[in-house]
């Protein structure tokens, strides 16, 4: 719930820079400058707009400071709920968090380009205008800075609450595919004693039967001296 209503907030703020920044006169929300100026004494009119290679810059510079890690991380998250070694609760919460993290920093990005675009007059405004709309896609990191002034056990338990709920979840998806790799091995015999190679398999058949000829002789030699032992006087079979 607030992962939902800090997204909420930070689309509303940003919405109300995307319709200040239309080209539309009759809107009052509209906060477009015009940039020409045509005096009444000139025949030629002036563009007064400021903006220079030095304040796009400066806005790179804070586009690639404050958004890229965000991009990185949504990419990483990604590419981990492709790995099949986690549920499939758990890749379907990375892929959303992912897809979250890239949409909402490509967002900020478009924002500030085209509210610059539209208001910014000179390099000074442009990285202004920066500031304030990565202050805006910032509140989620805020708002985590708050709970844990108010209360970081509260945070913490969640944290771990999530985590041993990812690792139990991780087990079992683990447990319940050795139990499906035994199900396989023990349906398909065959499969496994083709695998076998044919020389071991002969050799081990015919050192068996070679030990069950000597256990045979051994069992005929002990019952030949067994009924000999019999056909002999009692004190005879003492010494024997």
């Amino acid at each position: 719930i607030i992962l939902l209503l800090t997204l909420a907030a930070q689309l509303m703020l940003l919405f109300v820079f995307v319709e200040s920044a239309e080209i539309d006169w009759t809107k009052e929300t509209s906060a477009l400058v015009y940039t020409w100026k045509c005096p009444r004494d000139q025949d030629e009119c002036e563009n007064k707009n400021d903006r220079g290679p030095l304040g796009w810059f400066g806005f790179g510079i804070l586009m690639i400071a404050f958004l890229l890690k965000d991009i990185i991380k949504g990419i990483q998250l990604i590419v981990l709920s492709a790995k099949k070694r986690h549920r499939r609760q758990t890749r379907v919460k990375y892929f959303l968090g992912g897809m979250l993290l890239i949409t909402m920093s490509a967002f900020a990005l478009y924002v500030s380009i085209i509210y610059n675009v539209a208001t910014a007059t000179d390099d000074k405004e442009v990285i202004e205008n920066a500031v304030i709309i990565l202050f805006v896609n910032d509140i989620d990191e805020q708002l985590h800075d708050l709970l844990m002034a108010v209360s970081q056990n509260w945070v913490d338990r969640m944290t771990l609450q999530e985590e041993e709920q990812g690792e139990s979840a991780n087990e079992i998806d683990s447990q319940e595919r050795d139990d499906e790799e035994d199900v396989v091995e023990r349906d398909s015999p065959v499969q496994t004693s083709q695998t076998l190679p044919k020389v071991d398999q002969s050799e081990v058949i015919r050192k068996l039967e070679n030990r069950v000829e000597d256990l045979e002789k051994y069992v005929g030699q002990l019952t030949l001296q067994w009924n000999k032992s019999l056909t002999m006087p009692y004190a005879q079979r003492g010494s024997f």
